[in-house]
């Protein structure tokens, strides 16, 4: 009889075996894949003849700087003082010699480390993981990245020698002042080569890595040297030193060089620093890009020279009206002194450089710029008692336009009052400025804020520049490869409208004042060159501002310490000369700028002759220094003629052909504007108010009752209610 084969056994997994596989599959097959992606990228770096950093360009073509190539060429290992070696290994990776590319020593002390301070004090990438993040990978800080990163630095390790990965490691590390590669850090902070290195200058070099800005010899002189110190501890506790080496060493004084940096470094910086978010370290620093920017050298220099002129620190951005381009960024006056970029990382008070954008609020809600229905009077609103320049105040209406002109605290605050804090808050949002919740409050009017960079001023005020219009920042126009292959080019986008073309012409009518008659007078250009902007200064005179614009561009001036201490100044004795100064520089070298006034777009009529404290028609019996020019949209043209001069109205005048003031001859030194007949001498208003400060706060009467006119215009923006809002 024939045996049968037993029935076959069908293999059953418990539920913790399937588990266990489905674990295995979900580790090895990542790190396998990651592993022969990393082979790959290895051989394809070995391949590679070493090229530069990416050239940038301005936006005619001409270099600005090559990214990383300060001072920077290959040395090997052996030419490197050992000290140096075992400094950075002291200080960086420890275990370095003994570890395959991760260090589990390392990480399980770091983590007992972060848990007792409760934060994170201590990493634990080694030597060849930063060395894998440096050639091959981007800076973001994700799980997905810090695997790939050990994945890498295994590969590397099953690839090269300790030396080799080193001397890669040591050739291709970021230093601060755009030295990368330790021969680029040796002469760029010493003068002499590597080779040449005492152990107090490689110990110095070491501390860098962690943080070149924070311990910079240049700006923290204290701080480097305690880091050298640590460095020198470690180096001892290692035995690579003595404790009197160690002692030594620290007693020796810093001694730096200050070598002129490469052409607009701040802005390099920057550029460098939006590159390594989008492309790996290796391909920025070695891939020979071309980058192509928005920048204009010349626009870039007179910028430079302008606010080295001035002795304090401060920073400049310039703008491209018709698309967001930077044209100039300076982030301080000596790149030597100090690398911290104040144009986009200096977060401080605007002032009342705030305030056109109440302006910019109340006009497409329908108010015109003759509107003279707030007293210039000390006020209090639910408890907030903000204060004219030197408490000084007219006592009178006056239109909104002089109140703007001439920075009055009382009615701005008024004004957004009566608006509403929320259009003015979500208008200036949507114009870049970044503000918080607790900034949605009536100091808004006079910039009484948690603080905006100058670039973010620079973008909101490119706003009215741009006819309403916001264009988001943007400074790379085009990346090539160095085959030709294009791996990013920026569209143009036709921009979002936050503002109708009338009330930015409204507001662009008054700003033009500003310049011309009032608290800017020191950035005016020169005659026949239009110019519009608004002079801050915020509280206890720490941060001078100037913001303004001429069809060609948009510039924003900050001037302030960097420890926040009174300048002692404001924005219109400050900022707005160093504004001045920069567009008279420009100028000199370029004779396509626009010429006369602001154009007034279609529906807009220039010229009435308005008295400034009725905002009422002028007459011929209204006195010459009391008459301003105004414009209006067609249908809000004023009828009632001055109660306080009665008489014939004066006849409109045409728009300027030139810069001129929109006041009378009398009010200022620019070529007058003809009047329609001369008019009789008469008391005049109290002074007005020449400077735009916040002053400490004063208790005072309520609001005076009365009408508002409020028009029904469509807001890109949601409308605040007319009731008081709590501030």
């Amino acid at each position: 009889m024939a045996h049968r084969r037993p029935p076959a056994r069908r293999l059953r997994l418990q539920p913790y075996q399937v588990g266990l596989i489905l674990l295995a599959l979900l580790v090895l097959v990542p790190f396998t894949i990651t592993f022969i992606r990393g082979l790959g990228l290895v051989r394809a770096y070995e391949m590679r003849q070493p090229l530069t950093g990416a050239t940038v360009l301005d936006r005619r073509g001409e270099m600005i700087a090559v990214i990383g190539s300060r001072n920077r060429s290959y040395v090997p290992i052996q030419r490197i003082p050992v000290h140096l070696q075992q400094a950075i290994i002291a200080v960086e990776d420890a275990r370095f010699r003994r570890h395959p590319g991760i260090d589990p020593i390392g990480i399980v002390r770091a983590l007992i480390t972060n848990l007792r301070a409760g934060r994170v004090t201590q990493g634990a990438s080694t030597i060849t993981q930063q060395l894998a993040k440096n050639l091959f990978l981007t800076p973001s800080r994700t799980l997905r990245r810090k695997l790939e990163e050990a994945v890498l630095a295994l590969v590397l390790e099953a690839r090269y020698s300790k030396d080799e990965i080193l001397e890669l490691y040591l050739n291709s590390v970021y230093f601060g002042q755009g030295a990368t590669g330790v021969q680029a850090a040796a002469l760029t902070y010493f003068g002499k080569p590597v080779g040449e290195l005492s152990l107090a200058e490689s110990a110095l070099l070491a501390g860098l890595l962690r943080g070149p800005a924070i311990y910079d010899p240049y700006r923290h002189p204290d701080r480097a040297r305690q880091r050298r110190q640590l460095v020198l501890n470690r180096m001892a506790e290692e035995g690579y030193i003595t404790p009197e080496q160690a002692e030594a060493a620290g007693r020796m004084p810093i001694k730096v060089e200050r070598r002129s940096p490469t052409q607009a470094p701040y802005f390099v910086d920057w550029i460098t620093a939006e590159l390594l978010t989008r492309y790996t370290p290796d391909l920025v620093y070695r891939g020979g890009l071309r980058v192509h920017t928005t920048l204009d050298l010349d626009v870039q220099r007179a910028a430079e020279s302008a606010l080295a002129a001035q002795p304090h620190q401060g920073a400049i951005v310039v703008l491209d009206p018709k698309d967001g381009g930077v044209l100039a960024m300076v982030g301080g006056r000596e790149y030597t002194t100090s690398q911290f970029n104040r144009a986009v990382s200096a977060y401080r008070q605007p002032g009342s450089a705030m305030k056109p954008f109440v302006y910019a609020v109340a006009f497409e809600k329908g108010y015109n710029m003759s509107d003279a229905i707030f007293i210039d009077q000390p006020i209090s609103i639910a408890g907030y008692s903000p204060a004219n320049f030197r408490n000084e105040y007219l006592g009178t209406t006056v239109t909104l336009k002089y109140a703007l002109v001439e920075s009055l605290n009382s009615i701005a605050v008024q004004l957004l009052h009566r608006i509403g804090v929320n259009p003015v808050f979500e208008l200036a949002k949507q114009a870049g400025l970044a503000l918080k919740p607790e900034d949605r409050t009536l100091a808004l009017a006079l910039g009484g804020i948690r603080g905006v960079t100058p670039l973010q001023l620079a973008a909101a005020y490119n706003v009215f520049a741009a006819g309403g219009v916001y264009h988001p920042v943007y400074a790379i126009t085009r990346v090539v490869t160095d085959s030709g292959r294009v791996l990013e080019e920026h569209t143009p986008t036709p921009g979002t409208r936050l503002l109708s073309v009338e009330s930015t012409y409204l507001l662009t009518n008054i700003l033009e004042d500003v310049i011309l008659n009032g608290t800017g007078k020191a950035a005016a250009i020169g005659p026949g060159l239009p110019a519009a902007g608004k002079t801050g200064t915020s509280d206890d005179r720490t941060n001078a501002w100037f913001a303004g614009y001429t069809p060609e561009m948009t510039a924003v001036v900050y001037i302030g310490n960097d420890d926040n201490s009174p300048l002692g100044t404001t924005g219109g004795l400050a900022a707005a000369p160093v504004w001045g100064d920069m567009m008279r520089r420009i100028a000199a070298t370029r004779k396509s700028l626009t010429r006369g006034r602001f154009p007034p777009p279609p529906g807009i009529v220039t010229g009435i002759a308005i008295d400034r404290i009725t905002g009422a028609l002028a007459t011929e019996n209204c006195p010459v220094d009391q008459i301003e020019w105004d414009a209006f949209r067609e249908w809000s043209i004023p009828e009632a003629t001055c109660p306080l001069h009665p008489g014939t109205p004066l006849r409109p005048q045409q728009q300027a052909g030139s810069a001129e003031s929109s006041e009378p001859a009398a009010l200022s030194p620019a070529p007058p504007e003809p009047t329609a007949m001369e008019t009789p001498a008469s008391p005049s208003p109290p002074s007005s108010l020449p400077l735009p400060d916040d002053l400490p706060e004063q208790e005072s009467d309520p609001l005076p009752p009365g009408e508002y006119p409020i028009a029904p215009l469509d807001l890109p923006f949601p409308l605040s209610p007319l009731a008081p809002l709590a501030p």
